[in-house]
């Protein structure tokens, strides 16, 4: 290792077998010092593009996977958070490098840091559903702790290139990852969305495409109903419609589901919703003429 250094190919294929071997033998507090090791070496000498930088993140997030989603949770699960929050806030140190690049850097290199956020969210996204598993036997300090991360990942509003957020990836169907033996596919997930929200998340960001969590959830064959009241609760409006001019009721309808079905749309359509539908319903100008946020309000009905 002192010949070759960390970043050999030869190097890192053996650190990873040694960790394989740790976590075989059920020693993943070895296994987790020697990759979170190597993976911080990593940060501090590579660029953020390089590869390299990104393996030993996936692999201690792809372990924890499986020994949570794959396999009957252990005894000792709370020896798993410390651990889990080391890396959650490497992880989160990993984000603000990439939105950094990314803003700064014109051009194709900006395409190539969102390729790496493009890894990372979802990466961010599992070490938090971890979290919330743990959530239930931690103790208030610790829950506390939790919360602050998420707190800080949420203010960073980090967003990959088709201009998915986290709140969109909680609502998600498409948010996998592969841990030793399986492809886990845990969301889209509550526990993930209400940590988001009383982080203070926006509850209907939009995509490149116009969508909101709203939008996400409206296209899975079946809409979870607690996480369509929690994002409703939050404020989102579901009147609200998409580049191609569909709202969540569309979306459903499409699926031959009535929103009626779902959720008392009533309770949830406020006057400001209605103003501005029956604006864009009867073609009455208002741009130029409202203010700039009632202008994209309006625009979004």
């Amino acid at each position: 290792m002192r010949v070759l250094g960390l970043v050999h190919r030869t190097t890192i294929d053996a650190i990873k077998g040694k960790g394989e071997e740790f976590a075989a033998n059920c020693q993943l507090k070895e296994c987790f010092v020697l990759w979170m090791y190597t993976l911080e070496t990593h940060q501090r000498i590579l660029d953020v593009l390089n590869p390299k930088r990104f393996f030993f993140l996936m692999s201690l997030t792809n372990l924890f996977l499986d020994k949570v989603f794959t396999q009957p949770l252990p005894s000792n699960i709370l020896l798993y958070f410390e651990e889990s929050m080391n890396l959650f806030e490497n992880c989160t140190q990993e984000i603000i490098v990439g939105i950094s690049r990314t803003q700064r850097i014109p051009g194709v290199k900006k395409t190539l840091d969102f390729y790496y956020l493009d890894r990372i969210i979802p990466v961010a996204m599992h070490l938090m559903l971890l979290l919330t598993k743990l959530k239930p036997i931690l103790l208030p300090v610790q829950i506390d702790r939790v919360k602050d991360a998420v707190r800080k990942l949420v203010k960073l509003n980090p967003i990959d290139s088709k201009g998915v957020s986290l709140m969109h990836f909680s609502c998600a169907t498409s948010v996998f990852c592969r841990a030793e033996g399986a492809t886990v596919f845990p969301f889209p997930s509550l526990e993930v969305l209400n940590l988001l929200l009383e982080a203070g998340a926006n509850p209907c960001p939009r995509d490149i495409f116009g969508n909101t969590p709203l939008h996400i959830l409206g296209k899975h064959r079946k809409v979870p109903g607690d996480m369509l009241e929690a994002l409703l609760k939050a404020g989102a409006h579901l009147d609200m419609k998409n580049a191609q001019g569909h709202s969540f009721e569309f979306l459903r309808a499409s699926r031959g589901q009535k929103l009626r079905q779902l959720v008392n749309p009533v309770r949830h359509t406020s006057l400001q919703c209605l103003a501005a539908a029956s604006i864009r319903r009867h073609g009455i100008p208002y741009k130029g003429v409202l203010d700039k946020q009632l202008e994209r309000f309006v625009d979004f009905h």
